[in-house]
């Protein structure tokens, strides 16, 4: 049977056919005629094809569930077959002309198309039949590429060019380009070079020398073709690696030789080049800059026809523009505005693509002693404004739409330029960006910018420029910013104008009116143009005269009277009790240079304003100033961040607590994440923190490390690890220890500091917790409040106060964050320390009121209890200074001594401010301890969203990178260990399963594919560095599980794992256990008799059904396994004073204690939907 009668269903109706598209009927029955007309057998072929071809490749495609479509392989085949076979090249073009017109006239995509003209690949086969349908699908391939692209394809072989020649003679219009491409082609061994390109290259510069346009010398081909040549040479590839961008091509033979001949006929010579440069792929790779600066060399000062430099560069070739520069540079006496060439080079210098436009400086400058040759001053300055105007971008749509933006305003560079001209005519200045973009944007992405104009905060939107327009009308200052076009570009629906934006007054814009009119891409900006006073000089002779009354620009204008900072001395500085002071401190701290050092006659002038306030002074009013001023985010902004740079470096004159501590608060602000963005300015925190290193100060270490154990932002603890190793080299300390030492104290003395004002006095001091004042009036009553006196007398002192407080009070607060940190870091202490660091000091006592600590010396325990050392038996505790303390931990302990203090907790009802008695713990058995990876964490699915928020929280990492791996890992600096919860993490899925646990030495964070994890024994790690660490990833697995989630449960992959959890097959974990000894304890204290336990669950009896809920999940169902979804409230709860639990974070203990009173008394429920359940 004939198979491309089969194929189509010639014979035997009831074959099975495939849905073929017309065009591929149209090709094979030409093929059919060819193959007859060539006496080819169609047999023959339909053997070979299915025995060499098509069997293999359902073989292959079986492997990944795929059925190739029989005609999309078959059909090109039998061509590529075809033409393989006919030694006619000329027979060859006319069937594949007539294939081309077929598919053209189909009017197929150009996937479709390759179907026929671009082979699949056979490298993977061998046999007679594929070496023949290589040959052919090169052939193809090789007719598209010289029909369609003027070029043969990389694919052709060229021991086969005693085939190519003709065939290329007969088809290709650009010959010559061909064959220099095939002679400088350098593969000799495989491809030895044929003898006659040479002269098949010579053959075609004649022919193209009888077009007048192009005169080309056969012998500078051949040289320049050398050049080509050498540059797929070895040689110069090894003078490229060793140069880079510095070779001296003069030193070169090949390009020297062409230089030299090419003195006195620059212009042949550059004919040649630019032929063949303006041919990209002709380049070998790494050749193009040498092939520039030898063009520019030839170049050099020489003079050059104006006719033939119009003819070389009227294509527009962009990467020829610095050759076109230097040429109409060396001509430029010879030309004028209206020139056909000067309007060539501007074109090429203000072109735009697709509604962009990248101008460069240096070729545009080019221009400006041809426009100053202009005669009428307006025009010539309309024409300036090209080269030195602020250039702005219009767009326009299809249905009339037409927005205008300033061009290239990165950073608002473009818009500070534009309002230091408006400063000519009134004060306005930009305060601040509004948009979250903060400092990497450019002005097609600033949403909003803050200004302030006379005294009066506005805000500039997208579309400022019309804005600003109505500003300067408002004032009635008769002037206007107006757009002039110069070039434009369109892409798809809309048509983009690039122009200059000039401040014209009314008479100015009359003339552009009159030049340019008022229609295109800035129709709307111009329609917005109004002019409320028309009698205004124009800006150029304003400038020069600077009339009185009009704002002038002053680079080494003082601080009172800059518009810069005018807004913030009356918002911030005139606030201050010692402003005239810091009018003087302002002068001198906005000429910061902002650089990593300061100038020492800079910092020596500060010192001395400083030292007159005095400066304990200074710094408490800096330390409100900033406070406040803080809460903006202009500091963050240009001139503002110079500014503030100053101040900063003012608290390294006499730095103390106090100082230390405003170089904190611009840290941590400076680092606080902005979403999507980054930290709103790592450069700015980390000259802060490098100038808190400078200072040597060990409160300054303090300051490092509050702020270290506070962030949960992964990059600026690492900026704040590399600070702190690069301060404690200066130390002897322990680096925990130095932490503990530098905490700073405030000037508490005996755990309270009392400041003077006036007749009063204030105390502060901590209670329960909380940092508390109090007002001592003179005749020694107390009183909460600030004394009416007080805050009229001593208002600015009152504000600096308040600002200190709360300074105080947000290191006191940061300082619970130390707390874990003690286990997780496995601290000990010496008694004597302990007592000097932590007991004692001030702000760390309020943190350990309650916790109970280990004796290691003496094997035995003590809590604090209101600064008292006791046992559990309430006996008081003595210490010796050797005595090795550490803070207490269950894993520790065994079970008795465990149950010891939870008694104790209960019977005096202490609420711990960090989880301690009644905390989770995860000890290792001895066989597990044994082993270097624990699947006690797997099989979980857990939320990858949710779990990258809770992780990250807990300062783990687990972030979307481009990682050959991913899961949640946590660096443990101070022991060297990484510790990993390895899942099988994807990022196209919504949950991940997770797998073992390991420990590595070192920093593993950086996971890759090659990883090799030295990994450690349980073992060598600290017991409750290891339970704590656990304790992590069971919060991860109790807030992230897609258990949680019904809706992601229901899914088919998850429902056994859903089934499971719901079961309680999941959630006995320590959690669980801790719920359970609370509710041991609690249910009789409220009433609940009829309880027990069973595994993980806690089953309680009422009247209609009896009941079970999960310790671990909260969940609710009745004993038949019934799942109930109560959702009780918990707030009579937590407003019980009968009952204090001794943990106040766990909400699921809560809704546990809840449901358990809900059940016991289910004969009171009254919702029938729920009886039915209960029944």
């Amino acid at each position: 049977m004939d198979i491309l009668k089969r194929l189509f269903g010639r014979e035997e109706k009831n074959t099975p056919q495939e849905d073929i598209p017309t065009h591929v009927t149209k090709i094979t029955d030409q093929i059919i005629d060819w193959f007859k007309a060539d006496n080819l057998s169609v047999a023959d072929f339909q053997k070979l094809f299915e025995e060499e071809y098509w069997k293999p490749l359902l073989i292959r495609t079986a492997e990944h569930s795929y059925k190739p479509p029989f005609h999309e392989h078959f059909v090109p085949s039998v061509l590529y077959f075809l033409i393989a076979s006919s030694d006619s090249h000329q027979k060859n073009i006319e069937r594949l002309a007539i294939i081309s017109s077929i598919l053209k006239n189909a009017d197929l995509s150009e996937y479709e198309k390759d179907n026929f003209f671009i082979s699949f690949r056979y490298s993977e086969d061998t046999g007679d039949l594929i070496e023949k349908l290589k040959k052919g699908a090169t052939i193809v391939n090789d007719y598209r590429n010289l029909e369609e692209k003027n070029r043969l394809s990389v694919y052709a072989l060229k021991r086969d060019l005693d085939y190519y020649i003709p065939f290329i003679k007969a088809l290709s219009t650009n010959r010559l380009y061909i064959f220099s491409k095939l002679y400088i082609d350098r593969d000799d061994k495989e491809y030895p070079r044929m003898e006659d390109i040479p002269a098949l290259i010579k053959e075609e510069v004649d022919l193209l020398n009888q077009n007048k346009d192009v005169m080309l010398d056969y012998d500078i081909v051949m040289d320049f073709l050398q050049i080509l040549n050498y540059g797929n040479t070895k040689e110069w590839d090894a003078v490229y690696e060793s140069k880079k961008r510095k070779t001296d091509i003069s030193l070169i033979p090949v390009f020297k030789s062409f230089m030299d001949k090419a003195k006195g006929n620059e212009q042949q010579y550059l004919t040649i080049a630019f032929y063949f440069m303006q041919k990209s792929d002709m380049i070998p790779y790494r050749l193009n800059k040498a092939l520039d600066q030898m063009v520019l060399e030839i170049i050099n000062n020489n003079r050059f026809d104006k006719e033939w430099v119009y003819n070389q560069f009227k294509l527009k070739n962009e990467a020829f523009n610095p050759f076109f520069g230097q040429i109409v540079n060396n001509i430029n006496d010879e030309l004028h505005v209206g020139d056909k060439l000067v309007t060539l080079y501007e074109e090429c210098c203000f072109e735009g693509r697709d509604g962009h436009w990248r101008l460069d400086k240096k070729l545009i400058a080019i221009l400006e002693n041809i426009y100053q040759k202009v005669e009428d001053e307006h025009v010539r300055d309309l024409y300036l404004q090209r080269i030195y105007g602020i250039k702005v971008i219009g767009s326009r749509s299809s249905s009339g739409y037409d927005f205008t933006r300033i061009d290239s305003d990165e950073k608002l560079e473009k818009t500070k330029e534009l309002f230091a001209e408006l400063n000519y005519i009134l004060p306005i200045t930009i305060k601040n960006i509004l948009n979250k973009g903060y400092y990497s944007v450019d002005g097609d992405n600033v949403d909003r910018a803050l200004i302030v104009c006379e005294g009066q905060e506005m805000t500039l939107t997208d579309e400022r420029l019309d804005e600003l327009n109505r500003i300067l009308d408002s004032k009635r200052t008769g002037y206007q910013l107006v757009p002039i076009p110069i070039s434009e570009s369109s892409v798809n629906y809309y048509t983009y104008t690039l122009g200059t934006l000039t401040l014209c007054n009314y008479e100015d814009y009359t003339f552009i009116q009159s030049m340019y009119g008022t229609s295109g891409a800035f129709r709307s900006m111009y329609s917005n143009i109004n002019y409320s006073k028309k009698d205004t000089i124009p800006l150029k002779l304003l400038k020069n005269t600077k009339p009185a009354g009009l704002a002038e620009l002053d680079t080494d204008i003082g601080f009172v009277s800059s518009t810069d900072w005018q807004w913030f001395k009356d918002s911030y500085i005139d606030k201050l009790s010692s402003k005239e002071k810091w009018y003087e401190v302002m002068d001198i701290a906005i000429q910061c240079s902002g650089t990593k050092t300061a100038n020492k006659k800079w910092l020596a002038e500060l010192s001395s304003l400083i030292d007159n306030f005095p400066s304990e002074k200074y710094y408490q009013e800096l330390q409100a100033l900033l406070a406040e001023s803080l809460k903006e985010d202009f500091w963050f902004f240009d001139t503002y961040e110079k500014g503030l740079k100053g101040l900063l470096w003012s608290c390294t004159i006499h730095p103390s607590e106090l100082s230390l501590n405003i170089l904190r608060l611009v840290i941590e602000k400076a680092y606080t994440k902005v979403s999507g963005i980054g930290p709103k300015s790592a450069a700015l925190g980390n000259f802060a923190i490098n100038l808190l290193i400078g200072t040597q100060k060990e409160e300054a270490f303090g300051m490092l490390n509050i702020m270290r154990n506070k962030t949960k932002y992964n990059r600026f603890a690492v900026a704040l690890d590399k600070a702190i190793d690069k301060f404690k080299e200066t130390s002897d300390l322990p680096e925990q220890l130095l932490a503990d030492k530098t905490i700073p104290r405030f000037d508490f003395v005996n755990n309270e500091r009392i400041v003077t004002l006036g007749d009063y006095s204030l105390q502060l001091y901590f209670e329960k917790g909380k940092l508390q004042k109090k007002w001592i009036t003179p005749e020694g009553k107390s009183q909460s409040s600030t004394p009416a006196t007080l805050s009229e007398e001593y208002e600015s002192q009152i504000k600096e106060l308040n600002s200190e407080i709360k300074q105080i009070n947000q290191v006191y607060k940061d300082l619970s964050k130390r707390i874990r940190t003690y286990w997780l870091y496995d601290r000990s202490w010496s008694a004597a320390d302990w007592k000097r660091f932590i007991l004692d000091h001030p702000l760390i006592n309020p943190h350990i009121q309650n916790l109970v600590w280990m004796n290691i010396t003496k094997g035995n325990d003590f809590i604090i209890a209101d600064d008292k050392l006791l046992t559990a038996d309430g006996k008081e505790y003595t210490l010796n200074d050797s005595d090795t303390i550490v803070l207490w931990h269950p894993v520790l302990n065994r079970i008795e001594n465990i149950k010891k203090w939870q008694d104790y907790v209960w019977k005096h009802k202490i609420v711990q401010s960090e989880r301690q008695i009644f905390r989770e713990y995860y000890p290792f058995s001895p066989s597990e301890k044994e082993m270097t990876d624990s699947p006690r964490f797997a099989n979980h699915f857990l939320e990858v969203n949710k779990l990258m928020a809770i992780a990250n929280g807990q300062r783990w990492i687990f972030t979307y990178v481009h990682e050959g791996y991913n899961w949640p890992r946590i660096y443990i600096k101070q022991l060297d260990i990484t510790f990993h919860l390895k899942s099988d993490y994807s990022r196209n899925e919504f949950a991940m399963p997770t797998q073992e646990i390991f420990v590595t030495r070192g920093n593993t964070t950086k996971i890759e594919y090659t990883n090799k994890f030295d990994k450690m024994k349980f073992v060598e790690i600290p017991a409750v560095v290891l339970s704590e660490l656990c304790r992590d990833i069971d919060l991860f697995i109790a807030t992230t599980t897609v258990a949680n989630n019904p809706e992601l449960a229901r899914r088919q992959i998850y429902q056994s794992y859903y089934q499971s959890y719901e079961k309680g097959l999941f959630s006995e974990n320590a959690t669980a256990k801790v719920r359970h000894d609370i509710l041991e304890k609690v249910l009789p204290a409220m009433g609940v008799s009829s309880f027990s336990f069973e595994g993980n669950f806690l089953l309680v009896d009422g009247t209609c059904n009896s009941y079970k809920i999960n310790l671990g999940s909260g969940f609710a169902q009745t004993q038949s396994g019934k799942h109930l979804n109560l959702l009780p409230s918990v707030d009579n709860i937590k407003k019980n004073k009968k009952v204090i639990l001794p943990i106040e974070d766990d909400d699921i203990l809560y809704l546990i204690i809840a449901k358990t009173i809900f059940l016991v008394n289910d004969n009171e429920i009254t919702d029938e939907k729920l009886q039915q359940l209960l029944d």
